[in-house]
Formats: structure tokens, sequence, C-alpha cells
């Protein structure tokens, strides 16, 4: 594991350079709350580094998800799973990224989620340490630190 230092004042420009070849999740603060989100312009949408975001999960394991349509002659339409676009995860908390390592043996069971396998193989978490944790953090209940 490589580790880099990045200032603050320099995150809207390091995403942005990243922004073309990846989609970028950031935790961004939305009506009160901080939400893992994607961040379509990285320049004026800076991440939200102070709070703690609510829900990681959903930039690899969405609530909902179209797994097949049909069209006009009834024939079923698969959306391809490699079609994903290849994501990073920024500003993650080490309790968040260890909660994949728990959720990977589910969706690489007896029946594997191609949908799953595929945002994982294709994400890039880039985290953040914690220098005091959060009144609801569960770093310790995963093994985070």
């Amino acid at each position: 594991m490589d580790v880099f230092i990045l200032q603050k004042d320099s995150v809207p420009d390091f995403l942005s350079s990243l922004s073309t070849d990846y989609a970028i999740w950031a935790p961004v603060e939305k009506d009160g709350d901080t939400l893992f989100e994607p961040v379509p312009d990285c320049r004026n949408n800076s991440p939200d580094l102070t709070h703690q975001a609510k829900i990681i999960k959903h930039a690899i394991f969405p609530k909902t998800e179209p797994l097949y349509s049909y069209d006009q002659n009834d024939q079923i339409q698969a959306p391809d799973a490699q079609d994903i676009k290849q994501s990073i995860l920024f500003g993650v908390r080490p309790c968040d990224a260890r909660s994949f390592s728990l959720l990977d043996p589910v969706f690489k069971g007896d029946v594997p989620d191609p949908y799953y396998l595929a945002r994982r193989n294709k994400a890039l978490l880039i985290g953040m340490a914690c220098t005091v944790p959060f009144a609801n953090c569960f770093c310790t209940s995963v093994e985070g630190s």
C-alpha cells in the first residue's frame, strides 16, 4: 500500500484531474447531512471532510439498479456489468473501507452478483485517517483503526 499526503487545498484540483477517467464519489453536504455522492464538478463541490459521511456502500451496492428490461419485441435486455465505469471513492474512513471486506464474501458467494463485483473491482478507495472517532463510529467493531 502506498501512502501519500494530499494538502486540503489541493483536493479539488486533484479530484478534477481524475474525473475524466473515473466517476468521483466523495462525502458532500446535502440538506444538513453528509452523504457519499457522485461529484460531477470537483472544482466547485469540495468534499466535506470534517463530518462522517453516511452510507458509503451505495457507491458499490446501490439501493436500486436495472437488472433487465424488455424491448418492444419482448426480448430481454440486460445491462452489461462490464460497462460500469471505474470509480474513485475519496475520503473513505478506515471502518468504511473495512466494511467492503465484510460485504465481499456475501456477493462472491454461491450465486455471485456480477454488478456488485464489477463495481467493487473497478473502485479505487482513497482513505482518510481519523484523528478522533465520531460519536457513532464503529471502527473497533470491524477492526478498523
